[in-house]
């Protein structure tokens, strides 16, 4: 594919989801786009793999895939991204509108394709929006959040934002639609994203969804009140609260916000990362 704006990216892929060892390899825009813009056909139509249960369907999506970025020894976990050169999400709520959107508001390249279960009725989009210079974890973070709440931050999945999160190459069922377009366009500037904020830092200013919120905080009440647990733990949550352990016990690791529910990891490069839900 014959581009203006060209760039070697280095990213990891993977044959499979479950892959243990993952490749860190470079390829550049122009290269990434044309895979891209051929999807693989499966042998099913799309009404039989909307029939399938979740396990089967994970396993006809699974071509392989890629991380947007570098990982330490080809080890796929959050704390194995070393950089991302990429911004990938995954719009599960999409609409025409968010084409409309990119094409109006962005003006920096981006790859827009459909992923395995999109249909013209239920559109379900991946953006990916290559960087002009590689970000770390915190930075991708704080950047991926504010480029979805751009594009209205209800579209995209509330987990896309990991860094270590995983998109299958495309895809697509034998009669099923695919859509894929580009931008070629100067690659995105992330100081200028970063700049955006008071400070980036501040996990506290990242834009979230209310489903994430509700999400963590349904997690949080499926655990076990560690106030009713039995022996050694449980005594010791008896005995101090959370925040009493924070700003005590683990005063040198953690430090307080201005908000009372928030504190920050000394070792880290954000602030207000770690949230306390009613203090236990």
């Amino acid at each position: 594919m014959q581009i203006t704006h060209d760039k070697k990216l280095l990213i990891a892929t993977g044959r499979s989801r479950k892959a243990a060892q993952w490749h860190n390899r470079e390829m550049l825009w122009s290269e990434f786009l044309d895979k891209l813009a051929r999807p693989t056909r499966t042998r099913e139509t799309a009404a039989e793999y909307a029939a399938m249960g979740k396990a089967e369907r994970d396993d006809v999506k699974d071509i392989g895939g890629f991380v947007g970025g570098y990982l330490k020894n080809g080890r796929r976990s959050n704390a194995g991204v070393v950089n991302r050169c990429l911004v990938c999400l995954d719009a599960d709520n999409a609409d025409a509108a968010l084409v409309d959107d990119l094409d109006m508001t962005f003006i920096n390249a981006y790859a827009l394709y459909s992923t395995h279960s999109h249909t013209p009725e239920k559109m379900r989009l991946r953006l990916i929006i290559p960087l002009s210079r590689t970000v770390t974890p915190d930075e991708y973070a704080a950047i991926s959040r504010r480029i979805a709440d751009g594009l209205t931050l209800a579209r995209f999945d509330p987990t896309t934002f990991e860094p270590a999160r995983l998109m299958y190459w495309p895809s697509a069922p034998e009669d099923g639609e695919y859509v894929f377009r580009y931008a070629d366009e100067p690659f995105l500037d992330p100081d200028a994203v970063l700049a955006t904020y008071p400070d980036w830092t501040d996990a506290s200013l990242w834009p979230t969804t209310k489903p994430l919120e509700a999400k963590m905080r349904r997690t949080v009440s499926k655990q076990e009140d560690p106030l009713e647990k039995r022996g050694i733990i449980g005594a010791f949550c008896r005995a101090h609260g959370i925040a009493d352990v924070l700003e005590h016990i683990l005063a040198d690791r953690y430090a307080p916000t201005a908000q009372d529910d928030r504190y920050t990891f000394a070792g880290g490069s954000t602030t207000g990362g770690l949230v306390v839900y009613d203090d236990k």
